[in-house]
Order: structure tokens, then sequence, then C-alpha cells
């Protein structure tokens, strides 16, 4: 059967309030009445509604619908007719940065780490993702500073908070703490050498076991440690903070040193050789160029008069500081030079920390207070816009205690007690399809006929097939692993074996399968372009069948009795043994996900579209935002949904 085709719907999408104002009818969500801003036409008080009746305290009256329909010269000013106010079936969500960052900092430029909220993140060298909350999804208490090792990463926060985590763990751990003080940065030249700062002058040092206070009390605010790599001991050791001051170690304990003036914040400090560098608001930057010189102040160079927040020295003739309205300004061993920025969406915004990776084409890495941030790219010689979120879509979703994303670039993701977070995969290339085994083994398929397989016990293998080829899709039953992929690709293997040997297996076409999946009805099904639909009962040859249609089929989905279909041009197809239905199509729709449980299924695409599936009648939901969407997954209790721009979905009501 043919449906009828829906009408995208129109939306202006305000992600702080999740509300859209819409025009098109037909879409579900729950209504509420509002009025479109206008001119007053009457300086009395007297309201006239559409149904005629009128108030004399300048408000609408209520109708008896219960919508207020618009003033005309209400107490509000507003004028105009009514406009439904659509609350989308779904809120928004990040699978990147939260509107906020403090702190950045680099282990080598394919590994860096960014605090900021309640959350931390993680950047592989293409793309920044979530690392998790360190006090889980519904913590208010902010993360300030970063600092990893490449074995072991830590967080600093408010109320005394310290959290790490193992790289090849996927969750936080908090240490014991002997303070309650907001704590701001965090740095260590080892795993057992390692110090924290924070309010009322503290001062927190960790030995490998745990952690000591070895300072407070002078009432400073201390918002940067740093200390030189190849020193041990507190000697060396420079805390930055409130009223143009630093903290050193002298005499035996810490005290502290007047380096700016005392109405001066310093947000930053570091060093590079035998030269120590500090910055801070009104513009200040202050040097002491060996240990016998006194600090003195430096001239910026900025006409502007930018607050400086970070600070950072590849070497002594090298140091980038960073601060408010995109202040980036160089020292190249003589003078201060502030450098533009080629940023179209970051140029202007505030800096709060700046990082050195090393060696590569993004060796610098900036991040701004409200998220995303720069990067400094050497084969432009230019700062250049840097997202703070998977801008590469994550392709599928799968799982049912613990689910598993997987996307371009590498990205492997899972959802944990401490919300979404990066797990560390050791590729580059696109992953394109992922599935979970009931025993909680995840695969992976991607480019050059990779297949990548984590066992439960977080051991990770890659297996790379004879055959290079994109591999598209990925599916588990009790006993196999079959993936397929470009060319009609189709392998097998045995899903337990120590070692997999992925064997040929006849497809049965030539054209590119984009999905695999074994459907309610225990047969394997396969589909892919120019509207290929085929599938395999008791592991025989693949047969065809017939779908009416010509675009490429994208994704399934398995039913009680086969599957669910999705692909270009809106198409949804429910298929059995018997044949295949055409529920739906809208010319020009992409969809590229889908997922059904208990009888209801959603398929996700193009400009935010949601369609959900009831039995053979669709309907299209209100998604709330305008980016593509390319995975979506529900058990009948919640669904969610994930695509570029690191937007993630949850539907707001169970399915």
């Amino acid at each position: 059967m043919r449906a009828l085709r829906f009408l995208e719907p129109t939306a202006v999408h305000t992600a702080a309030a999740l509300l859209l104002l819409v025009l098109a009818a037909g879409c579900t969500g729950s209504v509420i009445s509002g009025e479109s801003v206008g001119t007053p036409v009457n300086p009395d008080a007297t309201v006239s509604d559409a149904d005629g009746t009128t108030t004399p305290d300048g408000t609408a009256d209520a109708d008896p619908d219960g919508q207020v329909d618009a003033d005309v010269n209400g107490a509000d000013g507003d004028v105009g007719p009514d406009v439904p106010v659509v609350v989308p079936d779904w809120s928004l969500g990040s699978l990147g940065d939260l509107g906020v960052l403090d702190n950045v900092y680099a282990v080598s430029p394919k590994q860096a780490y960014a605090a900021g909220g309640s959350r931390v993140l993680r950047y592989n060298g293409r793309t920044w993702a979530s690392y998790g909350e360190p006090l889980g999804t519904d913590s208010q208490a902010q993360m300030h500073g970063v600092w990893s090792d490449g074995a072991t990463t830590i967080v600093v926060g408010d109320l005394g908070t310290i959290a790490r985590r193992g790289v090849e763990e996927l969750s936080w751990s908090l240490d014991t703490v002997p303070t309650d003080a907001d704590l701001h940065a965090v740095y260590g030249r080892a795993a057992d050498d390692i110090w924290a700062v924070g309010d009322r002058t503290t001062i927190l040092h960790y030995d490998g076991t745990e952690w000591t206070e070895v300072h407070s009390g002078e009432g400073l605010t201390l918002h940067a440690v740093w200390a030189p790599e190849g020193t041990t001991g507190p000697d060396d050791v420079l805390a930055a903070g409130t009223k143009g001051r630093i903290m050193r170690y002298k005499d035996g304990g810490f005290q502290p040193q007047q380096i700016a003036a005392g109405s001066v914040t310093l947000y930053g400090v570091t060093g590079a050789g035998e030269a120590r560098f500090a910055v801070g608001t009104e513009a200040t930057i202050t040097m002491r160029a060996n240990a016998n010189a006194n600090w003195q102040g430096q001239a910026s160079n900025d006409t502007q008069d930018r607050d400086l927040f970070g600070i950072v020295a590849a070497s002594d003739d090298n140091v980038v500081a960073v601060g408010a309205a995109g202040a980036i300004i160089r020292f190249d061993g003589d003078k201060w030079n502030v450098e533009p920025s080629q940023s179209p969406t970051f140029g202007t915004a505030d800096y709060r920390s700046i990082t050195y990776a090393g060696a590569g084409q993004s060796a610098w890495l900036v991040v701004a207070a409200t998220g995303g941030g720069v990067s400094y790219d050497s084969q432009e010689e230019a700062w250049v816009d840097m997202a703070t979120r998977p801008e590469s879509e994550l392709r599928h979703i799968a799982g049912s205690d613990q689910l598993w994303a997987a996307g371009r670039t590498g990205l492997l993701m899972t959802e944990t007690a401490s919300g979404w977070t990066a797990v560390k995969s050791g590729l580059e290339l696109d992953l394109n399809d992922i599935e979970v085994a009931t025993d909680g083994t995840v695969w992976a398929v991607g480019d050059s006929g990779t297949v990548l397989r984590r066992l439960s016990d977080g051991t990770i293998s890659v297996h790379e097939l004879a055959v290079p080829v994109a591999l598209y899709g990925v599916a588990v039953d009790g006993t196999d692993v079959v993936v397929a992929g470009k060319g009609g690709t189709l392998l097998s293997a045995a899903s337990a074996a120590a070692d997999p040997s992925f064997t040929p297996r006849a497809s049965g076409t030539p054209s590119d399968l984009r999905a695999v999946t074994f459907g309610g009805d225990g047969a394997l099904w396969l589909a892919g372009a120019f509207g290929t639909l085929l599938r395999s009962d008791a592991g025989g040859t693949p047969i065809p069948v017939v779908t009416g249609v010509g675009g490429s089929l994208n994704s399934m989905a398995a039913t009680s009795d086969g599957v669910v279909v999705a692909g270009d041009n809106g198409v949804l197809i429910k298929a059995t043994s018997a044949g295949a239905d055409l529920l739906y199509e809208q010319p020009g729709l992409f969809l590229y996900g889908v997922s059904y449980a208990s009888d209801v299924g959603f398929a996700v695409g193009w400009n935010g579209t949601v369609l959900r599936l009831d039995g053979t009648t669709v309907t299209t939901e209100v998604s709330g935002t305008s980016a593509v969407l390319e995975a979506v997954w529900h058990n009948g209790s919640r669904a969610i949904a994930t695509g570029r721009q690191g937007v993630l979905l949850t539907r707001v009501e169970a399915p």
C-alpha cells in the first residue's frame, strides 16, 4: 500500500527553550497559543479579541477552546493573529560541549581533553566528543581544570571535586580530597606528581597514593598552576591568581609574590627554558627572563587591551596567549604580536584556554568560554574554526542494557551512568555501522574493509578484510557475524571465534549493500542501492524482494515477522516473507536511520525529520532541530536519535 505524502514541517528552532514556532499543520506535539509581535493600534486599554469579547484590564479573555487570542492593545503591547506554539516531541541535547568550556590540555596531536560545565570532552585528532560527566548528568557542579599523562585523565572542579579516568575505562571515579574548596586548575609532571589549586589559596599535591593539602589561607583564588618538566618537589611550582599574585615555594613553604597590579586576576602561567610567563585581566602579560630576574610587565601590543585567560609555550621564543573577544597574541622571543583569526564562527569568542599539542597540523588548540574554539592550521598558517562536538555524524546506535554508537573518523561512543562518552577505538577511518551481541561483544564496520570487535572485558581488536572495500552494515545472531558493503560485498564469520576469519558469501547483487540485519522471521535481510532488498532464509542464497522503488535503502530494523526499511525519497517499507509494502514516500527527503520495537517504528533523516510508524500509519514528529539525523534507537520505553552537529535527541514521552 502507499501512504499519503506528508509535507515536512517548517520550524524555527530555539534551543534554549526547546520551543518551535510552526505554521505547518499536521504535526504531533502539544499546542500552546502565542502572539506575533506588532505595534499597538489604540492608546486605550480596551482589548478586542477574535471572538468579539473585550476586557477592560488590557488582557485577553479565556476562550472556550483553551487558546488565548491575540491582543489588539494588551498590556504587553502585542498585536497579530495567534501563532500556534508546538512543543517538540523530542528534547535537544549535545554529544559535545554544553555551551561552556574552561580548560584544555593536549597529550599529543591525537589525544586532548577539555573541561567545562559538568562535562569533560575528548579529542582524537579529528573530532571532539563527550567524555562523560564525572559527577553524573544531574550534577550542577562545574568542572574547571583538566590534565592527562595519556594513560589517566584528571579533572578538578567545584566543592573539592577531583575525578580520574583511565584511557581504557568507561567511567570516572572520585578521589578522596582533603578540602571542599572550589578547584580551578590541575597540572602534573607525572602520575605521582600532580598539583591542583583553587579558592582560599588552596594548593594540593598528589604523590601517587593520596592528595594532601600543602597550603591554604591567604584569601586568594588561584586559577592556574604549572611546573617545569624534569623537576621534582615544590620548588619550581607556580600558582597564579587574584590580586596580581603568584604563589611560589620559598623558605619551606608557599608564599605570595606580587607580579602584577593588585586589581589584576592572573589566569594563566607557563614557562619554557628559564623564562616564565603569566597573563591576566587588563591585558596583563608579565615575564621573568630567568631565575635571577624580576618579573616585568610586557607590552601586549593589543590596541583593544583585552583580558587574557590562557597561555602556553612551545619554546621561549614561541609563546601564545589568548583571551577575550578573540585575542591571540604570540611572543617571538623579542616582542608580542597580535595574530588575526580567520575563524568566521569563533573568531570573536572569549578564549579561555590554550594548549600546545606538539608537531602536527593542529598543534595549538584553543577553547572558548561558550564552547567551540580555534586551532592553528600549520598548512594554511592561520587560526581556523574548531567545533568541540562531533561535527561528523554518528551513523548507528545499537544495544540493550548499554548503548553503543559509531561514526565518522573512528568515533566510538557508549552511554554510561555519567552520560555519553567517547571510547578510544584506535581508528581514524569512518565507522559506518555497529551491533551489540547478546554477550556484550560490540561489532563495528567501516571503510577499507575494517571490522572492529570490542569484547565485554574491554579488549578491542581490529580486523582488516582481504578485500579493502567500504563496509556499511553488520549483523549478529547467536553464532554468526555478517558484514556487508560496497559492490554487493557479503562476508560472515563465527562470532565466538578467538580470531574471526571472514569468508565471502553470495549476496545476489552487485549493488552497494547499505544495511544488513536478522529479521524477526529469522531470515537474513540485505538492503542497498537502487531499491535493492534481499532475503536469505536458513543461510541460503539471498532472494530479491520487489520494492517498487529506485532510490537507496539505507537502514533496516527487525519487526516481529520481518523488517522495516528506510531510505531515499522518504521511503518506508515493511517486508515479510510474503513481500514488501510501501507505507510512505516523500520525494526529496532522505531517511538514514530506522528503529522498531513494541509495534512502533521511528525513522530519521534530513533536516531533523522524525517519522513515527504505528502499524501502517506514518506521522511526522517535531524534533526541535534542523540538523541531519543519522541514527535512531528505541526499546518501547525510551527513544534517542543522533546525527550531525553533535545533536542528541531524547523523546520527551515514552514511545
